[in-house]
């Protein structure tokens, strides 16, 4: 606004024209002003009216560009609990969401299928994924945080959430392929290999709820009892998912390969593809559908047992190996045939490629793990600490038999002792690895390399186990 004050200059009243604006110092403080101009002496411009003119119209335009001013008090908190109530942060996530066109896909969904609730599914599932991305919670929890979103629509209660889960469970397959073509268009897609991995979730419940419910007991990667649900997830070289199933937690992982491959082919129309998963996807039931599709495969081999007995003589052969100068890491890389079904069932002879490497890092690690395990299994056997009946074991019993006789000995004594033997066969294998794989022209560091991306997946799927279990 424009201003004049009468101040005397040499003897003399003039009238001191300015334009100022109104401005308060800091919370509940009196407003004061300061100048944006000064213009100087109304009685010393040789055309008053002109002078006049010219100010009223800087004023008229100040108002109109007024600059966004914020001012505190120097004693003010950065963060307190006035001013951390609601987040806007989010933005910076809502941007993401917003590029993948999930709400315009949600919406289409509706309309196809005559949504007809009160309340609006993509702002349910938008408050969702948002939330679960900045506080992992259960959706009650989350529900209470609803209001913590500045500028967000949240005109939807608990009940509501509840109902829209059956709602994003219908079109789940369907975002699936929408969100991998705002991939492809927006990022891009790298599919010459994908990374499979499968984990399982464990439900704090007694029994599953039926035989239609995917909760089962199965092989918990806890060691827990409680039922579980296994699910399988392809991820792309870029390390974006691409697709996710849900298995029954009794289904066996090497199980879940064939079915999600071929479901992501065909969703996604996809040519050739190799598929790069760790030893609990490689079967030779795996193996023979990959091949008999024309598909490829990068898989890591187990070196005891009966299934890495094969490898024995080329591993513990000192000749035909590939050092570093220092030593510390080592390769054999050779072809080997192997035996496979076609599509009739009737056995065939391939060929593939297997990678050896030892690794002098991971040797040192093994070997201290296994030197705690030993320390422990020491102390269990000098206190019978484990001598108690406990879990499974409380409805077993144990009696010592003659093998000629079958007749139970009486007054025995089970004698513990640690296994050195067993230890002592586990230390040959410290720090080896193996990996096989069907493509011929790939070479050790591309072979390393493919493989040492699976990481990324397991990264994912322990990010997502951990969102679960705090009830999402």
């Amino acid at each position: 606004m424009i201003r004049k004050d009468r101040v005397k200059r040499g003897g003399v009243i003039k009238t001191h024209i300015r334009v100022v604006e109104g401005y308060r110092p800091g919370p509940g403080m009196p407003t004061k002003q300061r100048t944006i101009r000064s213009f100087g002496y109304f009685e010393d411009q040789p055309d008053p009216e002109a002078f006049m003119a010219m100010v009223e119209e800087f004023d008229a335009n100040f108002k109109d560009n007024v600059p966004l001013r914020i001012e505190v008090a120097a004693n003010a908190l950065m963060y307190g609990g006035e001013n951390r109530r609601q987040n806007y942060g989010y933005k910076f996530l809502e941007a993401v969401y917003n590029l993948l066109e999930i709400n315009s896909f949600i919406k289409d969904y509706e309309k196809l299928h005559r949504f007809r609730g009160e309340y609006s599914p993509s702002d349910i599932f938008k408050f969702l994924v948002l939330a679960r991305i900045l506080w992992p919670d259960s959706k009650r929890a989350s529900c209470q945080r609803k209001d913590n979103f500045y500028g967000m629509h949240t005109n939807f209660t608990l009940p509501d959430i509840y109902r829209s889960l059956d709602l994003f469970a219908d079109f789940e397959v369907e975002l699936q392929r929408h969100l991998n073509e705002r991939v492809k268009k927006t990022i891009g897609r790298d599919l010459s290999y994908a990374f499979y991995d499968v984990t399982n979730y464990f439900f704090e419940i007694d029994f599953p709820n039926g035989e239609d419910d995917l909760r089962k007991r199965g092989v918990s990667k806890e060691h827990r009892t409680d039922p579980i649900a296994a699910m399988g997830l392809f991820m792309d070289s870029n390390g974006l998912p691409v697709s996710m199933s849900v298995f029954p937690g009794n289904t066996s992982d090497s199980l879940t390969l064939q079915p999600t491959m071929k479901d992501i082919k065909d969703s996604y129309g996809l040519g050739r593809l190799i598929v790069v998963a760790d030893k609990g996807l490689n079967s030779s039931k795996n193996i023979d559908a990959i091949v008999y599709n024309g598909d490829g495969f990068v898989f890591s081999q187990i070196l005891k047992g009966k299934k890495g007995q094969r490898y024995n003589e080329k591993l513990f052969d000192s000749s035909g190996w590939t050092s570093n100068e220092k030593d510390t890491y080592r390769f054999k890389l050779f072809e080997e045939e192997y035996e496979g079904k076609d599509q009739d069932g009737k056995k065939e002879i391939r060929v593939r490629k297997v990678l050896l490497y030892w690794s002098k890092a991971e040797a040192d690690m093994a070997k201290r793990k296994r030197e705690e395990k030993l320390e422990k299994a020491a102390r269990s056997v000098k206190n019978n600490a484990y001598s108690i009946p406990k879990g499974v074991d409380e409805y077993t019993k144990e009696a010592i038999v003659d093998k000629e006789t079958g007749e139970i000995l009486e007054n025995t004594k089970k004698l513990r002792s640690v296994d050195l033997e067993k230890a002592e066969k586990d230390a040959m294998y410290d720090g080896y690895f193996c990996i096989i794989t069907s493509e011929m022209d790939y070479d050790e560091r591309r072979i390393r390399q493919v493989y040492s991306g699976l990481w990324q997946i397991e990264l994912v799927l322990c990010q997502e186990k951990v969102q679960l279990k705090c009830g999402i």
